[in-house]
């Protein structure tokens, strides 16, 4: 049996998704008078405007990328045959009732009148509604066909803590914004947050959306974020604390990867301690706030979004802990962002920030992994080679570790081992078809354990490391303008001029093997790592990098403003930036 939300094959006879969740009874309903929706071809103009590209989904819902002719602008539209709606569904029982029902109330009309005037950043902007033929269409801003479940459904999408929990924030504003306006969302998903390519999210979905003075009238489940009154039970009606629920179950799945509710099949769903699931966060408080949202009962869970949202916030400000030793730990803090430039069509770098697991080591060293790549090669294989040399490197330094414990003496060729594992994936791959030859990546990676920092690289993208007195430039650029330069047949300026300052000599995947440099760094609290790919680098100065980022008291600001200023003057390439400062070691 096909889950219709996310696709999943399901054993016959299964009442929920066991992937997303959903209710995989609630629309098995025979009609006599159901219009066979075939979907649109390319080309297709709807309403004198909308000029379909392509069809994105076909189902119950029919889903097309489409240009505005008008405006001159990509949107989505959304497909909708008119439906009988019987009154009473028995999801439970194991028989198919057959319903001639008169035609429904168009639901989509109705998503439009509830939500036309919605201005949010992180909610998809609802533009227009018509219809045609027996058929009706809402048409949204588009901004990206990849949701939170599409993204989980892949092993090596592993956000860090911190970018969950931005993530988080940023929905909490969405979902008060919505509860200001009356409105309660009742659909909070994980196939109902789009993610972009820049990690940006929106919430969709609006098509359970009631007013909170509305009644309860259906019963639509997605079983593992839906709360325990969404189910009908008793006399609980659904509220502004059910959309808290079924936000707080989202970021429990995405901290966790565990799938809530999947073995389960009442409304009551069990939430595991991260302990009891084996999982390890450098936020202590963070697992107490979201069980407290994932509370089956109304009155003690946050109340509001904006309650939810600063204890989000206030987790956020608190450096996270990381034990390097019994009875001490140590204290970072760190932002990271991507962005494609003003030039590329598409972003060929990829960026890392993890914890590690060392065997044996749970409450004394637990290391992070810093990484940034920057692709080349054509348009896709680019992006391929900066991925795979992150995951490769990521999955290679993780089990090496694994097989450690901590009285194993560390050093730089644990890291620099795994960049040579990538190096031979990355060129084995770019060998099976002749369009891949020449794909590659540079990478720096850092691993940072207890105050030890240890860097592997290959290329041009760069470390630093600063204090408040002055910054130093780990990495050397393995390119023929940095060989020059150090040579002493450059100086600095004619190098930055130079129209070869980009060209490389090594990289990861260009060649059987690869000689990989290693460093090492003793950090002092107050020191900050900046590592970043060349997209950045070529439009500052070391100074003006140390005044920018060594003042920061918010490096989230801080990496903003250098991809912002890195457009502002030219932005010709992908521009990719981690930092991260030791803040403290302390006694515990």
């Amino acid at each position: 049996m096909k889950c219709p939300d996310c696709g999943t094959e399901n054993l016959d006879g299964s009442v929920f998704c066991d992937d997303c969740g959903a209710n995989l009874k609630q629309d098995s309903v025979v009609t006599e008078n159901v219009i066979n929706l075939l979907p649109k071809e390319e080309g297709n103009i709807l309403k004198d405007t909308y000029e379909v590209v392509s069809l994105l989904e076909k189902g119950v819902i029919n889903k097309y990328r489409a240009v505005d002719k008008k405006a001159n602008k990509d949107v989505l539209i959304l497909e909708h045959e008119f439906r009988p709606r019987p009154s009473v569904i028995d999801v439970e029982s194991e028989e198919i009732p057959k319903v001639t029902a008169p035609l429904e109330e168009d639901p989509f009309g109705r998503i439009f009148e509830l939500v036309k005037n919605f201005e949010h950043k992180n909610l998809i902007k609802i533009l227009d509604y018509f219809q045609d033929k027996g058929r009706s269409y809402l048409v949204e801003e588009f901004f990206s066909t990849e949701s939170f479940f599409d993204k989980i459904s892949h092993e090596d999408f592993k956000p860090d803590e911190l970018q969950v929990m931005k993530w988080g924030i940023a929905l909490c504003n969405a979902i008060g914004y919505i509860h200001e306006h009356g409105i309660i969302h009742r659909n909070l998903q994980p196939v109902t947050i789009l993610i972009n390519p820049d990690m940006e999210v929106k919430i969709a979905g609006f098509e359970r959306a009631r007013l909170k003075t509305e009644a309860n009238i259906d019963i639509m489940v997605n079983h593992g974020f839906t709360a325990p009154e969404g189910f009908g039970i008793g006399q609980v009606s659904v509220n502004e604390t059910s959309d808290l629920y079924s936000l707080a179950s989202i970021m429990y799945r995405l901290f966790t990867r565990y799938k809530p509710g999947v073995d389960q099949q009442g409304p009551y769903m069990t939430f595991p301690s991260f302990k009891d699931i084996g999982v390890k966060t450098s936020y202590p408080a963070l697992e107490k706030l979201l069980l407290k949202a994932l509370s089956g009962t109304q009155e003690k869970r946050h109340q509001s979004a904006l309650e939810l949202e600063k204890d989000l916030t206030t987790v956020l400000e608190t450096p996270p802990v990381n034990y390097i030793e019994k009875g001490a730990y140590i204290r970072i803090r760190g932002s990271m962002k991507t962005n494609v430039g003003k030039v590329r069509e598409i972003n060929q770098d990829s960026m890392l920030s993890m914890q590690l697991t060392m065997n044996e080591c749970s409450q004394y060293t637990q290391p992070l992994l810093f990484i940034v790549a920057d692709g080349m090669g054509g348009v896709a294989d680019g992006e391929v080679a900066s991925s795979m040399a992150i995951r490769h490197v990521s999955a290679n330094v993780s089990k090496l570790l694994l097989d450690r414990n901590c009285s194993f003496p560390l050093d730089s060729n644990i890291l620099a081992s795994a960049v040579e594992y990538a190096n031979t994936e990355i060129y084995n791959y770019s060998q099976q078809e002749q369009s891949r030859k020449g794909m590659g990546s540079t990478i720096t990676s850092a691993l940072l354990i207890g105050n030890r920092l240890l860097i592997a690289h290959v290329g041009d993208t760069r470390a630093y490391i600063m204090n408040s007195k002055e910054i130093r430039q780990i990495t050397e650029d393995h390119s023929l303008i940095g060989r020059l330069l150090k040579m002493g047949q450059l100086t600095p300026e004619e190098a930055k001029n130079s129209p070869q300052k980009n060209l490389i000599y090594r990289a990861l995947g260009t060649n059987p093997q690869v000689e990989v440099d290693s460093y090492e760094e003793k950090m002092e609290p107050g020191d900050i790592v900046l590592i970043c790919c060349d997209g950045l680098w070529d439009y500052f100065s070391n100074e003006e990098l140390h005044k920018l980022v060594s003042r920061s008291k918010d490096f989230d600001k801080t990496t903003a403003k250098l991809i912002d200023l890195a457009n502002e003057r030219g932005g010709k390439d992908n521009i990719t930036v981690i930092i991260f400062q030791l803040v403290s070691i302390e006694a515990n």
